[in-house]
Parts: C-alpha cells; sequence; structure tokens
C-alpha cells in the first residue's frame, strides 16, 4: 500500500505527464500508470502548480554536522527529499494545500506570491535557479533514495512566513525568467502591449486575428527566456489575455 506521503504526490500528476528514465534522451509523454515506472516524471498540470520543487546540487544533509539544508537555511521540512543515492543530491518537494494557477489573469497576485516564495527559497536554499521545473526525481521509482517526511500541505502563507520575500529580488543570473516568474513576466508584459494593440484588430470577426496575435506576442517573449514555457503554457496565457482584453 502506497504511504500518505506518496499518495499525495500522485493526487495532482497530470494524466499524461511527460517523463523519462534518461533526461539525455529527452522526454515523453505516457498515460500515468506507465509514466510512474519512469525516474522523472512531470509533477504539475500545465497551467497550475500543485507542488513546488527546488534543485539542491549538494548534499541535502550535510556531512559535516548531519543538518539538512533546510534546517540551516531556517526554512520548513519538505514534504519529500528524492536524492541521487550515490551523491546525497537531488530534489526538496513541497506540497500546495490549494493549487495555484498560472493561466488566469483574474489571479496574478497568488501566481506573484508563488513566484516570490519560488525565488526566495531558491536563495535561503542555494538552489540551481535553472531548473526547469518541468519534471522532477520520480519519488515512485526505486531508482532514488526517497526521505518521505510528512503529507500534510503548506499553504502559500505558511511557506512565506519563513522568508522575507522583499528581501529577496530577482536573481542576477535568471531575471524573474525562472520558475513561475516566467508566467508573470509573460502575462504583465502580454497585458499591457495587448491595451493598446487590441485596437488594431477590434472589428467584426476580427477575434481570431486578435488570438493569433497575442499567441504570436507570448511565444516572441517566450522565446527570450533561457529556458521558455512549454507551448501548451503559452497557449493558455495568450487564450486567458486575448478573451479577457476582447471582451
Amino acid at each position: 500500500m502506497s504511504s500518505p506521503v506518496l499518495q499525495r504526490f500522485r493526487e495532482h500528476l497530470p494524466i499524461k505527464p511527460y517523463c523519462t528514465d534518461d533526461l539525455g534522451a529527452g522526454l515523453r509523454i505516457l498515460p500515468l500508470k506507465m509514466a510512474l515506472a519512469k525516474a522523472y516524471i512531470q509533477h504539475n498540470h500545465p497551467g497550475m502548480v500543485w507542488v513546488l520543487v527546488f534543485d539542491v546540487d549538494r548534499q541535502v544533509v550535510d556531512p559535516n554536522d548531519f543538518w539538512p539544508v533546510w534546517e540551516t537555511a531556517k526554512l520548513p521540512e519538505p514534504n519529500l527529499a528524492t536524492l541521487t543515492r550515490s551523491t546525497g543530491r537531488g530534489h526538496l518537494v513541497y506540497f500546495l494545500a490549494a493549487g495555484v494557477c498560472t493561466t488566469s489573469l483574474a489571479r496574478l497576485k497568488p501566481m506573484e506570491l508563488l513566484a516570490a516564495i519560488e525565488r526566495a527559497y531558491t536563495v535561503a536554499l542555494g538552489a540551481d535557479a535553472g531548473y526547469a521545473k518541468l519534471v522532477t526525481k520520480n519519488p515512485c521509482c526505486d531508482r532514488w533514495l526517497v526521505w518521505q517526511i510528512h503529507a500534510q500541505p503548506y499553504t502559500l502563507g505558511e511557506l512565506a512566513e519563513y522568508v522575507d520575500l522583499k528581501a529577496h529580488r530577482p536573481l542576477a543570473e535568471a531575471s524573474e525568467a525562472y520558475g513561475t516568474g516566467r508566467n508573470v513576466t509573460l502575462f504583465h508584459q502580454t497585458r499591457f502591449w495587448a491595451y493598446s494593440a487590441i485596437r488594431d484588430y477590434w472589428a467584426p470577426n476580427g477575434l481570431p486575428k486578435w488570438q493569433k496575435a497575442v499567441l504570436g506576442h507570448v511565444e516572441a517573449l517566450n522565446g527570450q527566456f533561457q529556458r521558455p514555457l512549454p507551448h501548451s503554457e503559452t497557449k493558455a496565457i495568450a487564450k486567458s489575455i486575448a478573451t479577457w482584453t476582447w471582451k
């Protein structure tokens, strides 16, 4: 029987997630039952964040004092730590009590708070700011050393209590263009452009051309990121902005 921690992890996995046994060989989309046997798996749905993952590129437990990195950083315990057996490095996983939609203009505030938390925790943990966050080491796969800590999820407010969000500005090497910050950046830059650009498309039967123009603008901006968002997310962002501004 699966543990409560792993059950919680599996609860919000996509029906057909990206997955692979070898990142160098690329990702495949498979039914969830098959994907759960792979070493790496997509942990969030496109456009919805239920799980925060931080890639710690050093031993998660300090070999000198035996303190885990989250204790040293004065952060709450992650729900899971999924580690490479030979190095003790790996992913720290935090479950969210409520998912955060990253494709809705009406809910920018939670998305901005999530991006700020991601940024602050990345700095505090010394985690990899370039981690794309599309797939994680699959804790249901026996390739990894899995530390199941607890199944209780966190609210954004609870996670925010452990860090000073104002003290952690965008990382110089990554700016806002990592994690959920990429969604926030695309939203803000595209919506401000859309407010005036829509005038050129405001005509009978003009909505399809407008939707195509917004998608093109989002994809052009996304292409400037070092690690662009997948097409499914840019498409959802463009649709949300195009529909909202047209109305």
